[in-house]
């Protein structure tokens, strides 16, 4: 009897910069992923209100006078139950209250086994070898 294939962790990236958006879907899919792209919170909501995700990766889009975490604790509501992680150039405080329910923050520049490792983490996966 054929057992059917293990679906592939589906994660949402949302990223405004482009090469970014790019390089960190190539990586994932290297890594077994499946990403779908998002270049904006607007798409990102829209992508959320059609498909379910097992994660969400997203950059902070920072508005003058909001909090820096405003459109992430946004984006946080809308999809909850499903887990968080946030890549940021942005300095933010490493722990803290602000800082509870996301599933992992990342600074840019960021080593990219420790980006994987987080998403492994948040997903409660082993890493691949």
């Amino acid at each position: 009897m054929a057992t059917s294939p293990v679906p592939r962790p589906r994660l949402l990236i949302v990223e405004d910069d482009e090469s970014i958006l790019e390089f960190l879907s190539t990586v994932l899919n290297d890594e077994g992923y499946e990403t779908c792209l998002a270049s904006s919170q607007e798409a990102a909501l829209a992508l959320l209100h059609e498909q379910r995700f097992d994660l969400v990766v997203a950059d902070l889009f920072v508005e003058p006078s909001r909090p820096r975490l405003s459109s992430a604790r946004a984006l946080q509501r809308f999809c909850t139950p499903t887990p968080v992680g946030i890549i940021t150039g942005w300095s933010l405080p490493s722990g803290g209250s602000e800082l509870d329910g996301f599933a992992f923050l990342l600074k840019k520049p960021f080593d990219i086994d420790d980006f994987l490792a987080a998403v492994a983490a948040s997903l409660k996966l082993p890493l691949a070898s």
